[in-house]
């Protein structure tokens, strides 16, 4: 643009353009076109501080960093760990309305407000946290929200997981269900979540990947009274942690011999 300005304003001296409004157009635009570099660097600036403020409060999200990642991304695994946020706050609430125990309230507040959005809400859930309000209603419904947030999460990383094999995706989404007393649904999901491990070709993955679903599925059967099912489960998880020369599950035999003489009273019954 400086030489099409240049080129007019030679024009206009071998024509004999007569100084004035005209004769002074050529200055006006260099000015501008001085100060213009500035304005650039301004703007790169503000644009620049916008975006460490956005990337600043993302990682200081009581949600963490995950909740900002997901925005951005199609990553399944980004979308499992939001999910699991969201499931461990729904259980330190759940052990809450459970216990009458809530510590560190002040980080859960924090997360609330963040989640809710809605100052009066979580004035209500604070007032139960600190005993100010007997009643815990607020709570119910406030851990109910999270799980289903989780499970939401949890959907989309299935539906973005593709060919990866996420065993613990699966433990995960059964837990879940487990939590919401649905053990018969939550038996698939740890079905699904055995499976993948028993292909995983890392041993130790394999091994605690085989308990822990193992010994899931069982839980599930001994919730459901069906003992005969729990007991072998049991044993399949008490096997492979044995094989695998780990333990996962310090409280794994003890489980063992108790639902062996709940199954043993059943078949006499």
């Amino acid at each position: 643009m400086l030489d099409v300005l240049g080129a007019h304003g030679q024009e206009g001296v071998r024509g004999g353009a007569p100084a004035g409004a005209g004769g002074q157009q050529p200055q006006g635009r260099l000015a501008v076109a001085r100060w213009l570099p500035a304005a650039v660097l301004v703007a790169v600036g503000v644009i620049w501080g916008v975006k460490t403020w956005n990337y600043v409060r993302e990682w200081s999200d009581p949600r963490s960093v995950w909740y900002g990642a997901h925005l951005k991304t199609t990553n399944s695994q980004v979308q499992q760990f939001l999910g699991e946020i969201y499931q461990n706050a729904g259980d330190r609430v759940d052990s809450f309305v459970k216990t009458g125990a809530f510590p560190q309230s002040s980080n859960e507040v924090r997360f609330a407000r963040a989640v809710l959005g809605d100052e009066a809400a979580v004035e209500r859930l604070q007032a139960e946290w600190t005993r100010a309000q007997a009643s815990r209603t607020n709570s119910v419904a406030y851990r109910d929200h999270l799980w289903n947030l989780a499970w939401q999460r949890y959907q989309e990383s299935v539906a973005r997981r593709g060919t990866l094999l996420a065993p613990n995706l699966f433990q995960c989404r059964g837990r879940l269900l487990v939590n919401e007393g649905k053990y018969a649904e939550a038996i698939q999901e740890f079905q699904v979540a055995l499976a993948m491990a028993q292909i995983s070709t890392y041993a130790e993955i394999r091994d605690e990947g085989i308990t822990h679903a193992s010994f899931n599925i069982g839980v599930c059967y001994w919730h459901l009274n069906n003992y005969g099912e729990a007991q072998a489960w049991l044993l399949k998880a008490q096997e492979a942690q044995r094989r695998s020369g780990q333990v996962w599950l310090p409280a794994l035999d003890q489980e063992v011999e108790h639902i062996k003489v709940l199954a043993a009273g059943k078949a006499k019954g």
